[in-house]
């Protein structure tokens, strides 16, 4: 069975998809529990993250070949605006993590402009 976990569009945080190669269906695994919003998506000028939780994290963003472009501390409840204007059109991987690197969610998200 192949797990693609890391760069695959996830219709919510931390859920990641299961494709099976021996005509097993493709289902859904979960692998984070940080439930958080990034919007808009697409982007243009800057993203913008929020979380509700007693932990401080991280936002990473990352390129699909996972070159880290970006990193900023978030705060918790908070409407955490990322600045994106500089980054070319492409799509991107928001990684949320803790400050000893535990990913907690991961969102995909395109810049359209």
């Amino acid at each position: 069975m192949l797990v693609i976990k890391d760069y695959a569009y996830e219709t919510q945080a931390g859920v990641g998809i299961i494709a099976g190669d021996m005509g097993e269906a493709v289902g859904i695994q979960t692998e984070h529990e940080l439930l958080f919003s990034l919007y808009p998506n697409p982007a243009e000028d800057w993203i913008e993250i929020r979380y509700y939780e007693n932990e401080q994290l991280y936002a990473d963003i990352r390129n699909l070949e996972g070159k880290l472009l970006l990193t900023q501390a978030l705060q918790s409840g908070s409407a955490n605006r990322l600045p994106v204007a500089d980054l070319p059109m492409g799509t991107y991987v928001a990684v949320i993590r803790n400050e000893t690197g535990e990913v907690k969610g991961k969102q995909v998200w395109v810049k359209s402009r």
